[in-house]
């Protein structure tokens, strides 16, 4: 017997996840239950996603790297597959009587070799495998950096060029282009959620947890550039609500892409100030010279995924801050 559906979920994994968007429980047209795949599981947004997945009830397999760390997956319910993406036997154990892959897995950083292997040839030996095993849909989250500079001047939309301006966001534009070619050879039809920058509680990575992270141990941060760099910082239950609805809401038959953002650019310098604000004291900011590869503004328009999806963020900057500094 399904439980009714509630109307929020208050801190489960110790987060808030905000309100829920219907369709309780998940199922498929032909009331049989959906089958989900989710590749970087252990990552800062895939625990936030499997246990949002496990908390409404979805049948749920994540694949965690061989030498990666648990999951929890006795508590949460999980069917777990350790395992590489590079690795034939791997991806056949993942995908056997799965209906949809969220594909999440990847890196961040240089060098080159390590974007190319856990970026790119990763997409490719998953969509290789999808093909073989028929899979109707796969997710993949990409970035809003893969408009590169297109964004200084307006919010991206999802038909803008693309420049990207990082050896990151270059590999994500390969990945894209991996989907549209297994879209038109194999059928294997995509969702590409191009999110914006991502911050919450378990993160590493980003300003808001480099700040954070900087102000506990030194009560200082460091802004690289003059600080007028612009972000759209999205609440990562936002983005695993993004997620949901991209499965709930865009069925089989076409390819899409959507922009994922919070809808408000913030420059680095007021992150600051913001995050000075909340704590109630002064912190020391010491300047340094950019990265050449730094994008001035980062901003992607939402207003088809708000429109297609029914999907819109509910965490608001403040909101998300608080949240991550008492997790």
């Amino acid at each position: 017997m399904w439980p009714k559906s509630p109307n929020r979920v208050e801190k489960e994994g110790g987060l808030w996840y905000g309100e829920l968007y219907g369709n309780w429980p998940p199922r498929w047209g032909d009331n049989t239950m959906m089958k989900v795949a989710v590749t970087g599981a252990t990552g800062f947004l895939g625990k936030q996603l499997v246990r949002r997945l496990a908390a409404e009830h979805y049948d749920v397999r994540a694949l965690v790297y061989e030498k990666g760390s648990s999951l929890g997956e006795e508590t949460l319910g999980l069917e777990v597959v350790r395992g590489d993406l590079l690795k034939k036997e791997t991806l056949n154990a993942f995908l056997k009587d799965v209906d949809l892959v969220v594909h999440l897995a990847g890196v961040f950083y240089p060098p080159l070799e390590d974007l190319m292997k856990y970026n790119v040839m990763t997409t490719a030996n998953l969509l290789e495998a999808c093909a073989r095993h028929k899979i109707r849909k796969v997710i993949f989250a990409s970035s809003a950096e893969v408009y590169g500079k297109s964004s200084e001047k307006r919010p991206s939309k999802e038909t803008d060029e693309l420049h990207p301006a990082s050896l990151y966001s270059l590999t994500k534009k390969i990945s894209e282009d991996l989907f549209t070619y297994y879209d038109d050879n194999f059928g294997i039809k995509y969702v590409i959620l191009r999110f914006s920058t991502m911050y919450g509680p378990e993160n590493n990575k980003g300003a808001v947890s480099a700040f954070l992270d900087s102000i506990g141990r030194k009560n200082e941060l460091t802004i690289y550039g003059d600080g007028t760099q612009a972000r759209d910082f999205l609440f990562v239950s936002d983005a695993v609500c993004g997620i949901l609805q991209a499965m709930r809401k865009h069925g089989f038959k076409k390819s899409a892409i959507f922009n994922i953002g919070n809808g408000e650019l913030t420059t680095i310098e007021q992150l600051a100030r913001t995050i000075e604000k909340l704590l109630g004291r002064k912190i020391q900011v010491i300047y340094k010279p950019e990265h050449n590869d730094f994008t001035q503004t980062i901003f992607g328009d939402t207003k088809k995924a708000k429109e297609k999806l029914g999907w819109k963020p509910k965490i608001s900057l403040e909101d998300g801050i608080k949240i991550t500094m008492k997790s």
